[in-house]
């Protein structure tokens, strides 16, 4: 009775504190459950909502072949995935034919478009998903088997657009990249934008086509669905965007564990200096509409 009183004293002084992060979190309950079982799980579980939803939307654009080491990385998260969605760019052109057999094999949900409606199409796509969360994927990651898990807990603490990778400004000058690339980080960081993947609520979908946006403004839409979706969903949810937790060496839970193995092709939109040069005048007109700035 007085170990049962111990823990429950304890719990309360640990969930009093909001800047613990869940995995901290976590570290404490096993070390606690050791002691008892069953009432940690009891209290634990109860805290954790595991009947929310998930669709994984995957796209390829000249990556075709990347798509059986994402569907594994997807058929082995920790958290359950209702649904496997593909958004398949030139299918007219014969080298860049995805794996059918293996799409109808994990019933994988596909369309395929002979018109390239670039980065942004995929966000139409997804509107079909009826799931809580939807997370769109770039073609070039592998996501560590418990990013999902990952995402859904963060979400549950702070409610935002969740990524593997993004950047907040210095107040002293120069920028943070948070993330699996550079800075690691072991709590949920905001900051301006997301790359490569992003975790959200479904009505965020809804948030990201409020506005039309010029295709000139976008390069015929091959650049910045990444900040459109964090000033849309700011602007009319109220959600910030976040970099979920990326301790250095737990790659379980990386956005992205594949490095820069696929990320350095010809196809790459941020070696074009076209193109990065359309990205940065996006930036400057989507804070003048009210992106919020993320600052260290």
């Amino acid at each position: 009775m007085k170990l049962k009183l111990k823990l429950k004293l304890k719990f309360e002084e640990f969930e009093k504190s909001f800047e613990l992060n869940y995995f901290y979190r976590a570290m404490v309950i096993r070390q606690l459950a050791l002691k008892n079982t069953e009432y940690i799980e009891k209290r634990f579980i109860s805290k954790r909502d595991f009947m929310k939803t998930v669709t994984v939307v995957l796209n390829g654009f000249k990556r075709q072949f990347t798509l059986p080491e994402q569907v594994a990385s997807i058929k082995t998260q920790t958290y359950p995935i209702k649904k496997i969605m593909y958004w398949n760019l030139s299918s007219e052109d014969s080298a860049y034919k995805p794996d059918y057999d293996l799409l109808r094999r994990e019933s994988i949900e596909y369309a395929e478009t002979s018109h390239d409606y670039g980065v942004w199409g995929r966000f139409t796509f997804a509107l079909n998903a009826t799931t809580d969360f939807i997370c769109i994927m770039d073609d070039d990651i592998l996501p560590g088997r418990r990013y999902i898990e990952n995402c859904v807990n963060s979400y549950q603490l702070q409610p935002g657009i969740y990524g593997a990778f993004g950047t907040c400004f210095r107040r002293d000058g120069g920028g943070i990249h948070y993330g699996w690339k550079e800075t690691h980080n072991w709590t949920a960081r905001q900051v301006n934008y997301l790359y490569q993947t992003w975790f959200m609520p479904r009505e965020a979908l809804s948030a990201f086509w409020a506005e039309v946006i010029s295709e000139a403004r976008t390069k015929n839409r091959h650049i910045a669905e990444d900040i459109h979706i964090s000033l849309m969903a700011k602007k009319y949810l109220g959600l910030r965007s976040y970099v979920v937790p990326h301790p250095e060496n737990d790659r379980e839970l990386w956005g992205n564990t594949a490095g820069l193995k696929y990320g350095l092709d010809e196809h790459a939109v941020h070696l074009n200096p076209e193109l990065r040069a359309a990205m940065e005048d996006y930036f400057s007109y989507a804070i003048h509409e009210g992106l919020e700035i993320a600052w260290e």
